[in-house]
């Protein structure tokens, strides 16, 4: 996972990145689980990115279509901890998870 800055509580339109090693064009149904730092699971919904975001053009060498991103939303980043983010999809017969990220989310002025 890519992410640009540190992340805050109540951060919204923070984008994640997740290079899902695989093209996407056999890759379907994909999204992130989610699990909070109080234990709580949730889904967030991801998009496909064939080509890399203008602001992520000078940090990723090569996009070959094998990204999605998710774009925090108001709500999401709520506690304070690490959450464990996974990509979840389809590709033909095969569904399961990907990698496991971590995102630490920092209290205000932290």
């Amino acid at each position: 996972m890519e992410v640009k800055e540190k992340v805050y509580i109540g951060d919204v339109g923070t984008i994640l990145r997740f290079d899902m090693q695989e093209a996407l064009t056999s890759l379907e149904d994909y999204c992130l689980h989610v699990k909070k730092p109080d234990g709580s699971l949730v889904t967030w919904g991801a998009v496909p990115v064939p080509t890399p975001s203008e602001e992520w053009e000078d940090t990723v060498a090569s996009v070959n279509g094998n990204y999605i991103e998710y774009t925090i939303q108001e709500g999401d980043l709520d506690i304070p901890g690490d959450y464990l983010i996974q990509p979840y999809g389809t590709i033909g017969i095969w569904t399961g998870s990907g990698l496991t990220a971590t995102l630490t989310v920092h209290d205000n002025f932290d």
